[in-house]
């Protein structure tokens, strides 16, 4: 006798993901992922009662490369932080990150909240899946086996892993196997020197004026709660070399200062029209946020690397610097995009010569783990390859 009764038939899918799933160990074990797999036996209550979570995992030969690279220099670690940052919240489907991948990219948030790594005002840290066009850009973006366009993840330093295999189903959702290891958000400062973009942080060290009785603007900005740095590459800075080296220091604090905003923006979760408020000026100055088919870009702008996931903020790479020209006058009924741990809608950060010390650092104090933690591949590798030598 057939079943027809709809109720029965509803209630039968609905049972069949938790007949049919597979715990994480045993997803792991199928994909031959031995590395991850003794870490999450190692910490058990970081995986234990998750649903509604994408777990990304890297595979042995990534844990092996990256071994190779750092050899036996990981020390200090806090591999919980690490682990939660390769969880995702929600279900993060190929076809949901590639579609995301072809527009103007997504960034996901992560299990990563806690105050040690996360200086946003209480907020999860992210990963972030680059755009087409950012990835054409950089000459990546290459077909897959698996899927029709490579999925990129970026997480911290400016650092991307791709999906080698991927919506794998466990019993907490899904699992997708990466060709490398996500690296720790860190400061403005480190991420940019991994990335070899140099020029700017060279003359935010001059920019004295955008702090409080002229302290270290750059160990300042590493600490602040909540921050956006949109950066001019170094190319584009080498064009315009003769101009900024010839500023004074309320010059550089000025130009510089129209590249730093108060809390966080990410690209995608920023609405195209938005104005967005710069800490330099009182208020009174905004550009323009616009994202169409072509990109993303800010005032006459363009970013040209974006959403490098900072521990108190993210960073975008322009392909020319800002200038005030290209900023709008900011009125009273003028609506501001505050965006992650901003100025409330409709205001404005204030300033002076600088910020005022309602936007200082928070307690959390980003700066010390700078030589606390090693990079998140070092210790993740160091960690899996100890663990694969026992085994």
């Amino acid at each position: 006798m057939l079943l027809r009764s709809p109720c029965l038939l509803a209630l039968l899918v609905a049972l069949l993901p938790a007949v049919t799933a597979q715990s994480l160990t045993t997803a792991l074990q199928q994909q031959n992922l031995t590395a991850f797999n003794a870490l999450v036996t190692a910490y058990p209550d970081l995986f234990a009662g998750l649903t509604n979570t994408t777990i990304l995992a890297p595979s042995d030969a990534a844990f092996s490369a990256a071994q190779q690279i750092v050899g036996a220099n990981a020390s200090n670690v806090d591999i919980p932080s690490l682990l939660v940052y390769h969880q995702l919240v929600g279900a993060a489907s190929l076809k949901s990150l590639s579609m995301a991948q072809a527009g103007n990219g997504e960034v996901v948030q992560t299990n990563l909240k806690n105050a040690s790594e996360v200086n946003m005002g209480g907020v999860s840290n992210v990963v972030s899946v680059p755009s087409a066009v950012t990835l054409k850009q950089q000459g990546l973006g290459a077909s897959t086996g698996q899927t029709s366009q490579q999925v990129t993840i970026t997480g911290g330093l400016g650092a991307g892993a791709n999906i080698t295999t991927g919506d794998i189903a466990w019993d907490g959702g899904l699992l997708q196997v990466l060709d490398k290891v996500l690296d720790l958000p860190d400061v403005c400062s480190k991420t940019l020197a991994a990335n070899k973009v140099t020029t700017f942080v060279q003359y935010l060290s001059r920019a004295t004026n955008l702090t409080p009785n002229g302290t270290n603007p750059v160990a300042y900005y590493d600490t602040l709660t909540s921050l956006t740095c949109f950066v001019p590459d170094d190319t584009a800075f080498a064009a315009q070399a003769p101009i900024y080296n010839a500023m004074n220091t309320q010059e550089i604090s000025e130009n510089i200062g129209l590249h730093v905003f108060a809390g966080v923006f990410y690209g995608p979760e920023t609405p195209s029209g938005s104005i967005l408020v710069p800490v330099w000026g009182n208020g009174t100055r905004g550009f323009v946020f616009q994202s169409n088919s072509s990109g993303m870009f800010i005032g006459n702008s363009q970013l040209i690397r974006s959403d490098w996931a900072l521990s108190n903020g993210v960073i975008h790479v322009l392909n020319k610097p800002l200038n005030e020209s290209d900023s709008i006058a900011i009125t009273n009924s003028t609506v501001v995009f505050a965006g992650v741990g901003g100025p409330s809608n409709g205001s404005a950060p204030t300033t002076s010569a600088g910020p005022s010390t309602s936007q200082t650092a928070g307690s959390s104090g980003a700066l010390g783990r700078q030589t606390i933690f090693a990079s998140g591949m070092a210790v993740l590798a160091a960690v899996a390859g100890s663990i694969l030598a026992l085994i």
